[in-house]
């Protein structure tokens, strides 16, 4: 069973930049926005910023901290095809973090506590390592399962959390196609 434990400790929730001219789309607890050819998707906790030009991905907290990747495409090639998306690693970076902060929402969080953690390790509310992994298999069923209609078991814990497991599906594939350039 997943085990999301971090705290969620914010004082505001983030919000799209004002006075901009901006293409964006919503869904369950998130929204996204493009300006200046990075795209920004905000959660409750933490907003990612991709851009594709220069190749990172930034996911950034109320509180300053911020939590940077940039492909790994030798490495990355691997895990794009476990987890269904073929040869495609360039799409699994861009939608990997985002997922977890997606999934994150389904269980009351205001973003994924994995990648908070990874942020806020000298903080006593990060997760231990064993409880990340245990997110990040989680996150891994769930790429399967959106990519390539894998089900696995711990899948039910979105319904056990009272989550409609078609409306979980639909809107992590909405959200996800909507990231990609």
């Amino acid at each position: 069973m997943l085990h999301f434990a971090a705290a969620d400790v914010l004082e505001s929730e983030p919000t799209a930049p004002r006075g901009l001219s901006q293409e964006s789309l919503s869904g369950e607890g998130w929204r996204w926005w493009m300006a200046g050819g990075v795209k920004t998707v905000a959660f409750a906790g933490c907003w990612v910023h991709i851009d594709e030009g220069s190749q990172y991905l930034h996911t950034s907290y109320p509180d300053g901290r911020s939590l940077w990747s940039v492909p790994v495409w030798e490495k990355d090639i691997h895990t794009a095809r476990a987890y269904g998306y073929g040869e495609d690693a360039r799409r699994l970076w861009r939608e990997h973090d985002v997922l977890h902060h997606r999934v994150a929402l389904c269980f009351g969080h205001l973003g994924s506590p994995t990648l908070w953690s990874e942020c806020h390790n000298d903080d006593a509310r990060a997760l231990p390592l064993w409880a990340r992994r245990e997110e990040e298999v989680f996150v891994a069923h769930v790429h399967r399962w959106l990519n390539q209609g894998l089900w696995h078991d711990d899948l039910w814990a979105f319904h056990e959390r009272g989550h409609h497991l078609q409306a979980v599906f639909d809107d992590c594939q909405r959200l996800l196609a909507s990231l990609r350039p």
